[in-house]
């Protein structure tokens, strides 16, 4: 009697690791004649041993079971959802920061178009509570802010981030006694001293208060609240 494979299977696994026919009959055991007959046929030859059969499951890095169930199928990864999608997409074009087409996205994702629009539709829902939205554009999105940003507070933290990246040592030093309270422009200040509060100045960090010494900016305040 012979034993019913899955010749589907096999040739796939062959392909997918590399495997010749030869290879296969020499690492076996199998007879050309019998293995050509299981691929063709998807039949074992009642004549090979169960020693053959789990030889040839391990060569091609299956188990014997699944070498013997014929109509072998693969698992299928069920699609995401719609929304999934949209949590998947968020980011990317978050990250992205400018606006992309509607079709380059779709392209990009390896998404069909009715998969793209479904998840598009879905990121109104994703992106509740956040403060940011989805804006559509002549066939392009981008995500942006949900409500006009506070222009005062923007730039407080556009020069807070400046700050950080550029003071030097002086600066840095100068700064630290202006919040304290001290009068560095008083007693012959130094010129590099002088330098540190222009540039500070400059920055908007300092100005000058009604009795004409310098202190942090309100901005400055605004975006470091414990000074």
């Amino acid at each position: 009697m012979k034993i019913p494979i899955d010749r589907d299977l096999i040739t796939d696994q062959m392909n997918t690791l590399g495997l010749s026919e030869r290879a296969i009959i020499s690492r076996t055991g199998i007879p050309q004649a019998s293995f050509r007959t299981a691929r063709q046929e998807g039949l074992l030859e009642s004549s090979l041993s169960l020693r053959h059969v789990h030889a040839l499951a391990e060569v091609l890095g299956l188990t014997p079971s699944e070498l013997l169930t014929v109509g072998h199928e693969p698992v299928k990864t069920p699609q995401p959802s719609a929304l999934e999608d949209a949590a998947h997409l968020i980011p990317v074009l978050y990250e992205v920061a400018k606006t992309v087409a509607v079709d380059h996205v779709a392209r990009s994702c390896n998404w069909e178009r009715a998969r793209l629009q479904a998840a598009l539709d879905a990121v109104p829902t994703a992106l509740a509570g956040t403060g940011l939205r989805l804006h559509h554009s002549n066939g392009s999105i981008r995500i942006l802010p949900a409500a006009p940003t506070d222009t005062r507070l923007k730039n407080a933290l556009r020069r807070v981030r400046t700050l950080g990246s550029s003071l030097n040592t002086t600066e840095a030093s100068i700064l630290t006694r202006i919040i304290s309270g001290d009068n560095v422009l008083d007693r012959s200040p130094s010129n590099p001293t002088r330098v540190a509060v222009g540039a500070l100045k400059n920055m908007g960090c300092i100005a000058l208060n009604d009795d004409a010494v310098f202190e942090p900016t309100a901005d400055l305040r605004l975006a470091l609240p414990d000074l």
